[in-house]
């Protein structure tokens, strides 16, 4: 229960911003105009929860779980991610209905045979309105990476691969005065990398070091930024 996090925001403001689409209606011919419009009152809720499923307690058992909880990096496990997004503007009519964005994201962590780490991190957002924008069609990506330790953990090699699907595209509506827009983004966003990282520093004295400032903001009530 300590890794479960649930949460909500709610912000107002003023004076917002957004990039908008219009047209003139006199025009003889249709001719469109990309600007800023200011909107006096936005106003967004947002809440979330994160919780992780630990695969050991169903593939190992209890008592392998229990030997394992003590170190996140020695279990298996899915991490969940929910988050609700909902824009309000105030003096503003949306063309369509104010649907709220779900997001949904999730990331594993498996162990190899080998001492091989792998993670994969899969997020889709489906249609819904982004402040006031619609999305038409479910942005989404999938990422896998393999690591191994050496020299305790001084060295880390690594193979990733980033959108392995290269699905990650973002369609929307962006409605203005006369004018309904269609936009889509579309770029390569596959990527395959190999990583090799080195630690030349003492990273058990800096959690050392960090702990202990961390104790010292507990005891003076101060809060570390």
């Amino acid at each position: 229960m300590q890794f479960v996090q649930l949460g909500m925001n709610y912000t107002a403001s003023k004076n917002n911003n957004l990039f908008v689409f219009s047209a003139d209606p006199g025009a003889t011919k249709p001719i469109s105009n990309q600007t800023f419009q200011q909107f006096d009152h936005f106003n967004t809720f947002s809440a979330y929860v994160n919780f992780p499923i630990p695969l050991d307690y169903f593939f190992k058992g209890k008592e392998e779980f229990k030997k394992r909880i003590g170190n996140i990096d020695n279990m298996n496990y899915i991490f969940v991610n929910l988050n609700y997004i909902k824009s309000d503007i105030k003096g503003y009519v949306f063309p369509y209905t104010n649907k709220a964005i779900i997001n949904y994201a999730f990331q594993s962590q498996i162990l190899l045979p080998w001492k091989i780490k792998n993670s994969m991190t899969y997020f889709i957002l489906p249609d819904g309105n982004w402040q006031i924008y619609k999305i038409t069609k479910p942005i989404q990506g999938f990422d896998i990476s393999f690591n191994r330790d050496f020299m305790e953990k001084k060295l880390k090699i690594g193979l990733h691969c980033f959108d392995v699907f290269n699905k990650n595209e973002i369609n929307a509506l962006i409605a203005g005065e006369n004018l309904n827009t269609s936009f889509r983004k579309k770029q390569d966003t596959r990527t395959i990398r190999f990583s090799l990282t080195y630690n030349f520093g003492n990273l058990k004295m800096k959690n050392e070091n960090t702990n202990i400032e961390t104790e010292k903001a507990k005891s003076d009530g101060g809060i570390i930024k």
